[in-house]
């Protein structure tokens, strides 16, 4: 039987896995969007069977907020879903044992579908893009000792564990003055027995949509930009982020 690694032990091998996923893109307001369903249902079909949409009724007569989902879709086996309101598109992912290890295979899976959210995402907002991000959450259950070993990684002064219950890092960068890449480990907690070392990567091209002075908007090069960091990170850095170190640059 194998036993579980301290804090203390080298990480050399990686032992996350990928467990959900999150993808956004945040584009100008369209109060038309229900006219593009047959959009999403045709261009996503190969993801989403097109009687999965749910289409929300709301009243014209009351005021609704814009983040109200008015688009819902889930997959056949219930994997994914597409949340759609007036200004942004929303996929989550869950990802199963099939996929938790293999974070290329998990990639491919996701970017499949990004790919097609991104042009129709461009084609309802006619190419007006704000931001678009990739949230991953990762956990490493071969930690025994998941606070111990963030206080140990995280802080440069001893800090007793001793009646810590929970414990959270979160470190932002700035990528070539267009992306943030956010990391917050932490440790999770199943129960109050049962623990293990949360990985959160997000990464997205806000950091364009609030200090550009070109333009407000993002282009393609960036959107698609933002996809190519999170699988740099995630295939050549992870290691180094759960260690609480990142070096990109």
């Amino acid at each position: 039987m194998s036993q579980k690694r301290t804090y203390t032990i080298d990480k050399g091998d990686n032992m996350l896995q990928q467990v959900y996923s999150q993808y956004v893109i945040n584009f100008e307001e369209n109060a038309d969007l229900i006219d593009y369903i047959n959009v999403f249902k045709e261009k996503l079909a190969p993801f989403f069977n097109k009687k999965a949409y749910t289409v929300v009724g709301l009243p014209d007569s009351v005021p609704v907020p814009s983040e109200l989902p008015r688009i819902i879709a889930v997959s056949s086996n219930g994997h994914s879903s597409l949340e759609v309101n007036l200004r942004q598109i929303c996929l989550n992912i869950k990802f199963d044992d099939q996929y938790w290890n293999d974070f290329d295979k998990c990639y491919q899976y996701m970017k499949k579908r990004i790919s097609v959210l991104d042009e129709v995402a461009m084609e309802i907002a006619n190419d007006k893009i704000f931001f678009n991000g990739i949230v991953t959450q990762f956990v490493d259950e071969q930690i025994a000792e998941p606070t111990a070993y963030i206080l140990q990684h995280m802080y440069r002064e001893h800090v007793s564990k001793n009646h810590i219950f929970d414990v959270l890092s979160k470190l932002t960068y700035v990528k070539d003055e267009v992306y943030y890449i956010n990391t917050t480990i932490n440790n999770a907690r199943k129960d109050l027995q049962q623990e293990c070392l949360g990985v959160q990567l997000d990464i997205n091209s806000r950091y364009w949509a609030n200090y550009s002075k070109e333009s407000k908007y993002a282009n393609r090069s960036i959107i698609q930009g933002t996809m190519k960091l999170y699988h740099e990170v995630v295939m050549q850095h992870l290691a180094e982020i759960e260690k609480g170190e990142l070096a990109i640059w």
